[in-house]
């Protein structure tokens, strides 16, 4: 799959099509720049871990810690 910030969406997009789920019902977690895209795109995004000021305010929710569990819990 691409990497770049285009590829990295329409690759979500091609997966979300295929298993035939629309994007506003996903969750994407992302810690870079190029996830912010994606969070534009998803029903709830998460930031984890992730260390740019632009990545925390472009999600729902930010997960501080590099403990998976924390996403659970700060799910709603």
């Amino acid at each position: 799959m691409p990497c770049d910030y285009e590829g990295k969406v329409d690759s979500f997009l091609q997966m979300a099509e295929k298993d035939e789920v629309k994007p506003s019902e996903c969750v994407f977690v992302g810690d870079e720049v190029n996830d912010i895209p994606i969070f534009r795109k998803v029903g709830l995004s998460i930031a984890f871990n992730c260390s740019k000021q632009e990545v925390k305010d472009a999600a729902d929710i930010v997960v501080d810690g590099n403990d998976l569990r924390l996403i659970l819990r700060s799910a709603p």
